[in-house]
């Protein structure tokens, strides 16, 4: 080998390599630009929005997609004021139109939106930050369901629900890469919105191509068309096991250790407070049958509520009481199933909203 070969080889690999990390940048770059100028549009989003399935049409996960697409979009068009927020408990329970017809007729004005996510666990709603703590938000009520405390992430939709910062300051240095699934899905989504909506923008895509795309009505997961349920056994069940993901999202919420989803209440309300936002807290409607069935059956539900208190005490929020729900969640016809409102239900807890929040709410 000549003298300097060597050196000279290397200069050239080095050269080489210089460049492929130039085009690797510049591709990164174009896909960032695409991702943001297209699928981040607000243009686009509308039109996900407008054209948004159904959900009797699409699986779960692509339904925890589309509410928090709407909640993205209409948190920075429409400016809401006050919202209702937690999972698809709120998504069938809660009417803001309702709500808000009944606050116009005591005089006021406020604009309400239900911004409920199928799935959302406490764990998620500080990660929800940037379409939640909002400069023109006013009052937030969350409603937390028996089951959302557990000690992980839900397995489903991280990609749309996602903020890594405020994953690692609520999860324990051993919780940030034990469901490393989730976050990566969540990473993903976080950076690019094309895949933080991908299985929504593929079902737009194929409707659009198929030519049936149709102007979504509302966003119930149930038609009201439904008959109405009848009464439930109160006869102890079985127990599902451990090992069923359903059944450990009660038993590890039923706890006085912080797990990650209580340290996501704790979170949140910090965040809150930090922006001005006024916050009330109070349990979803839950069927007094559900505290039977196999995924509740011996939940110290009780327990869930205190821990809940604890958490709002130390942080001056207000905590609407289960027992102010008895009347509703011991009529079985309100309620389709153990999470649920039937849609004669949620009439009826909308009302009940209207009356006990009127006086919470601080005047416009």
């Amino acid at each position: 080998m000549k003298p300097g070969a060597s050196s000279t080889s290397s200069s050239s690999a080095a050269r080489e390599f210089r460049r492929f990390a130039v085009r690797i940048a510049l591709f990164a770059i174009c896909l960032l630009a695409i991702d943001r100028l297209g699928f981040g549009s607000q243009a686009f989003a509308g039109l996900l929005y407008r054209y948004r399935p159904h959900a009797g049409t699409i699986s779960t996960y692509v339904g925890a997609q589309r509410q928090v697409l709407a909640m993205d979009y209409l948190s920075h068009i429409d400016q809401p004021e006050i919202v209702f927020v937690g999972s698809s408990s709120v998504v069938n329970g809660v009417d803001a139109e309702r709500i808000q017809a009944g606050f116009a007729a005591r005089g006021r004005t406020e604009r309400v939106f239900n911004f409920g996510v199928t799935g959302l666990l406490a764990s998620g709603v500080p990660m929800l930050k940037r379409d939640l703590i909002r400069p023109n938000m006013k009052t937030l009520v969350y409603l937390y369901n028996t089951f959302a405390f557990p000690d992980e992430l839900w397995p489903g939709a991280t990609e749309a629900r996602w903020s890594t910062s405020e994953f690692l300051r609520i999860a324990r240095p051993s919780q940030w890469f034990a469901q490393p699934a989730e976050f990566t899905e969540g990473l993903l989504g976080e950076v690019l919105v094309s895949s933080r909506y991908r299985d929504l923008i593929q079902v737009f895509l194929q409707q659009w191509l198929s030519g049936v795309l149709v102007e979504a009505t509302d966003d119930y997961d149930y038609e009201s068309t439904e008959a109405t349920p009848v009464r439930r056994p109160r006869v102890p069940q079985p127990a599902a096991p451990e090992s069923d993901w359903s059944r450990r999202m009660y038993t590890s919420s039923d706890t006085d250790v912080d797990t990650l989803g209580y340290r996501g209440l704790r979170r949140f309300l910090q965040l809150a407070k930090q922006a001005g936002v006024h916050v009330i807290v109070m349990p979803a409607p839950e069927p007094e049958f559900a505290r039977y069935e196999p995924f509740e059956v011996g939940v110290n539900v009780e327990r869930i509520d205190r821990h809940v208190a604890a958490i709002c005490a130390e942080a001056g929020v207000a905590v609407i009481p289960r027992g102010e729900l008895a009347s509703i969640e011991r009529h079985d016809e309100y309620f389709r199933d153990a999470v649920h409102l039937h849609w004669t239900g949620r009439r009826v807890f909308s009302d009940f909203l209207v009356s006990r929040l009127a006086d919470m709410i601080g005047r416009p």
